[in-house]
């Protein structure tokens, strides 16, 4: 499983985003690869809803 937070105006997490439901025979870089991609998904929903990344 793979999640990142999306933060609301104030800086504050109010939802994740996650993956689940890998495959048994992924490697340890396509959990990465995966993970980043979840990671910039919730940049851009904050930033679309006018959060604040937390520095």
């Amino acid at each position: 499983m793979a999640s990142a937070p999306v933060f609301d105006a104030d800086g504050r997490v109010f939802v994740a985003i996650t993956a689940s439901g890998f495959s048994p025979g992924l490697t340890g870089r396509e959990v990465t690869e995966i993970g980043e991609r979840v990671k910039a998904c919730a940049t851009v929903v904050t930033k679309q809803t006018r959060g604040r990344l937390r520095g």
